[in-house]
């Protein structure tokens, strides 16, 4: 059955008249998402964000917020998309990773990303190593110490002497951030879920992403089924056709300042029978699982009105 995540939204309201959502506000979001019917909430990680170009967005402590929704759902998968791994070394996350899964009885889905700011890591002193080589050597360390065992590892870029967490956690499983050849050939060592990133809304560029994902597959010799492919969408679901116009619009003369035909082709904007066609391509390229933003930047005219809309009109046709 398809699986339908929400993304936790940083702000609400319509620009320019944001209103930045606090941790108590994500959480009691995510809450309502999963009394609504989802099946998973999704977090990112970042300190800040610059979009556009000059403005720094904030963004919320993504593994205390994570650490926050885990203890207080019940049945929701709880997601990152994605962690930095340069924000935490392998041996920290695992062990955080592990303890997380145990506490929220194995709803842990690990997103895992090389990270993609390098202002962002100047800034707090961060090292910006964007080498697969690197997210290599982390994933290493990283299933060796979640599977309970020890680990000696003299990489360039981490090390590990006979480390060992003395603990067996439940199993924590995988989604890396792939869009390359190279990530796509990690995703098939290690991964359990992936998300083609720079897929594009359009179907060629997905199953190109697709193909490369079966072709590392091939490489390792592990069936690609047994890796649930993510599909990101941007969606705004307004109530009936002039709102989606508006909709477009507003979106359209925000920085960087799009034509609302690229508005149309980014995001799924429009009622809910537009927005079910919309969705509904990506399921039939071979997405298995929906990661919907609602809310955040550049999401916009986003309202808990809107997340109910699409919880009632829109998600129970998804999975028909």
């Amino acid at each position: 059955m398809t699986k339908i995540g929400f993304g936790i939204p940083r702000k609400v309201g319509q620009p320019p008249n944001w209103t930045q959502n606090t941790h108590r506000d994500m959480l009691r979001l995510g809450q309502r998402a999963e009394q609504l019917g989802f099946d998973s909430i999704w977090v990112p990680d970042h300190f800040h964000f610059e979009r556009p170009p000059g403005t720094l967005t904030p963004y919320p402590e993504a593994w205390t917020l994570m650490t926050a929704l885990a203890v207080t759902t019940e049945r929701v998968q709880v997601a990152s998309m994605v962690l930095a791994a340069g924000f935490r070394h392998p041996a920290l996350m695992a062990h955080m990773a592990g303890a997380l899964q145990e506490l929220c009885g194995g709803r842990l889905l690990l997103g895992l990303g090389a990270g993609n700011q390098a202002a962002e890591h100047a800034q707090f002193g961060f090292e910006f190593v964007r080498r697969v080589g690197a997210l290599d050597e982390y994933l290493q360390i990283l299933s060796v110490l979640l599977d309970g065992r020890a680990i000696s590892l003299h990489g360039r870029h981490y090390k590990a002497d006979e480390a060992n967490l003395l603990y067996q956690y439940p199993r924590v499983p995988l989604l890396i951030a792939a869009g390359g050849d190279r990530m796509m050939g990690l995703t098939a060592i290690y991964a359990d879920a992936v998300n083609l990133a720079g897929a594009g809304t359009d179907e060629g560029g997905f199953r190109a992403k697709l193909e490369q994902l079966h072709a590392a597959c091939r490489g390792q010799g592990r069936n690609p089924a047994e890796i649930e492919v993510t599909y990101s969408a941007t969606v705004v679901v307004v109530p009936d056709a002039a709102q989606a116009r508006q909709a477009i619009d507003v979106i359209a003369a925000k920085p960087p300042k799009i034509t609302p035909d690229e508005v149309r082709y980014r995001y799924v904007v429009g009622t809910p029978d537009q927005v079910v066609a919309g969705l509904r391509r990506p399921l039939e390229w071979g997405a298995r699982h929906l990661v919907l933003g609602l809310g955040a930047e550049p999401f916009t005219l986003w309202s808990e009105d809107s997340l109910e809309l699409f919880a009632r009109e829109v998600m129970p046709r998804l999975r028909d």
